[in-house]
């Protein structure tokens, strides 16, 4: 705020103080005492008030558009870059913080977003938008009775979007309350059929209530809409499991397949279904076809090491195990522990392989 706004709380301080002396003066001494207390408490709330709106302003023009399309581009590095470049010279711009906010917890940064975000809630400036972007940090923090209480503030504060449903079935999801969780990933696909997140929200939330069929429903949706949490083929195909149709879900990542030849999720998936069903073979062709695209991907020469344990081929179970160390060191301390491997435990190229600790 402006000098002016200064003059206007001091205006109204006195006009106060007046106020309280002319009435004191018609006023028994118990009564005065009882008014002026009030009324200093009014003063103080007007005081700290004051103080808090003082805090930010809109000074500057700061180009949120830009912003946005360098977020949507998933440039968070430049576009922090500018908005702090933004508030060096307009520290309180309320439209900047809200800005840094976003992209601080969009890129990761969920605690110095929250700091960010939480100031300007606390000084009562603080948007629907930043409540549900607080919301978002603490369900990424999997805070989630805070991630309730923002949403719901968020909720309260105006029309709500379909993200912002999202995030309150976020949390409820998160402290287990799935028929409420539900309700509000409704809410969400009544705003927008089509949104990946509120699909995945409900299909999970059916998976842990047992509806496997039901949430089959929302993965595929789910998965035909381009959403990329490869975990969406890992629960279809615990479905499969859970309902013993592996050939069901053999055809069904077969299908998933043919849409989307290049996920690697998938072939995953149909790897983990035909190693269930005891078909070595074509679960090593389907980790094969991962590692033709993607030869660094550890996860496939993993579980095709596996695989040939099974086929009694030790050698080359070594020499994908190899592979897969050499890519992700990690793969050291889950072979020691896989019972998989046990039919080759003693066997030397094995145990050169798993002795060999990386250094730390």
């Amino acid at each position: 705020m402006t000098k002016l706004s200064y003059i206007i709380y001091l205006y109204i301080i006195v006009y106060f103080t007046q106020k309280l002396k002319r009435v004191g003066e018609k006023m028994k001494n118990g009564i005065k005492s009882k008014i002026i207390i009030s009324s200093l408490v009014i003063i103080s709330l007007l005081l700290i008030s004051g103080c808090n709106l003082l805090k930010y302003n809109t000074k500057g023009n700061f180009n949120i558009k830009q912003s946005q399309k360098l977020c949507s581009e998933k440039k968070y590095d430049e576009a922090l870059k500018n908005v702090d470049k933004f508030l060096q010279k307009y520290p309180n711009n309320t439209l900047a913080n809200s800005q840094k906010g976003y992209i601080l917890i969009a890129s990761g940064k969920n605690e110095e977003g929250l700091v960010v975000l939480t100031d300007l809630a606390e000084n009562h400036v603080a948007s629907s938008t930043d409540l549900n972007n607080i919301s978002w940090a603490y369900n990424n923090l999997h805070m989630y009775k805070l991630a309730n209480r923002y949403a719901d503030m968020c909720l309260k504060s105006g029309k709500a979007t379909d993200v912002d449903y999202i995030n309150k079935g976020n949390a409820l999801h998160g402290l287990k309350k799935l028929d409420e969780a539900i309700s509000y990933y409704d809410k969400a696909l009544v705003k927008n059929p089509k949104s990946p997140l509120a699909l995945w929200g409900k299909g999970l939330c059916l998976y842990e209530k047992k509806e496997f069929k039901e949430c089959l429903v929302f993965f595929r949706q789910y998965l035909e809409l381009g959403g990329d949490n490869n975990s969406a083929s890992y629960y279809i195909s615990k479905v499969y499991i859970e309902l013993k149709d592996l050939n069901g879900g053999i055809n069904e990542f077969k299908n998933l397949i043919s849409k989307n030849p290049k996920d690697d999720s998938l072939y995953m998936s149909l790897g983990y279904m035909y190693f269930d069903q005891g078909d070595f073979n074509s679960a090593i062709n389907c980790y094969d076809s991962i590692i033709k695209r993607s030869s660094d991907y550890a996860d496939a020469y993993y579980e095709k090491s596996v695989c040939l344990v099974r086929l009694s081929k030790k050698d080359e179970a070594c020499e994908s195990l190899k592979m897969a160390i050499q890519y992700d060191e990690e793969y050291i301390y889950d072979a020691q522990d896989e019972p998989e491997f046990d039919p080759i435990r003693n066997y030397d190229k094995f145990k050169k392989l798993v002795e060999e600790v990386p250094a730390s």
